[in-house]
């Protein structure tokens, strides 16, 4: 699993400049995951193409990503958005 510290985020953008910055979060019993819904509100229609959105949840690929990245139980995490 890749855990990054402070200041790691900004050394593995470099230049780059977020839009937006995001938390998600998944209780181990659920197979979605909840978005701040402030971020869906804002960039739905930027997302919809990418993103399986419903009610302000991840609902598909989220079971994909977090197998992927070895993430089992209560899961919160901060994307970057670019």
């Amino acid at each position: 699993m890749e855990l990054f510290r402070d200041g790691d985020m900004s050394r593995l953008l470099g230049s780059c400049k977020p839009i937006a910055t995001c938390h998600v979060i998944s209780l181990a019993f659920q197979n979605v995951a909840e978005i701040d819904p402030s971020f869906v509100e804002q960039y739905r229609s930027e997302l919809v193409s990418e993103w399986k959105i419903w009610n302000e949840q991840i609902t598909d690929g989220w079971a994909s990503f977090c197998k992927r990245k070895r993430m089992k139980g209560n899961v919160e995490v901060e994307l970057v958005y670019l």
